[in-house]
């Protein structure tokens, strides 16, 4: 296992985070479809890692992703994959940036976002 200074680098962080059998238990797409995520809605993924929720939601047909994380290097990685995917949008997050993007929303309980 390669590391640098104890911490992963892109591809192995990606490794993990979309090993097949977390995948299969995580079913990104039949997750989002379960929580109400429906075609032109807007999604902020906090917390994003290497783009598994973000990317399928953009599958699906969510107008625009936000997918925030905090670590560079995987960051960086789902930039290159999501260069082609336009209603994609990724960001090195910072908690001040959701105030500055959208205002804060809740999911109501049939997937409304409500003020």
């Amino acid at each position: 296992m390669h590391e640098d200074n104890g911490i992963l680098g892109k591809a192995r962080k990606r490794e993990k985070l979309e090993n097949p059998a977390r995948v299969a238990e995580l079913k990104p797409e039949e997750t989002l479809r379960q929580i109400g995520v429906r075609p032109g809605q807007t999604l902020c993924d906090i917390g994003a890692g290497s783009g598994l929720f973000s990317l399928a939601a953009a599958r699906l047909g969510v107008r625009t992703v936000w997918a925030l994380d905090t670590d560079d290097a995987i960051l960086e990685d789902l930039r290159s994959r999501a260069a082609a995917v336009p209603n994609l949008q990724n960001r090195l997050g910072r908690w001040r940036f959701l105030s500055s993007c959208a205002p804060v929303r809740r999911l109501g309980p049939a997937g409304d976002c409500t003020p």
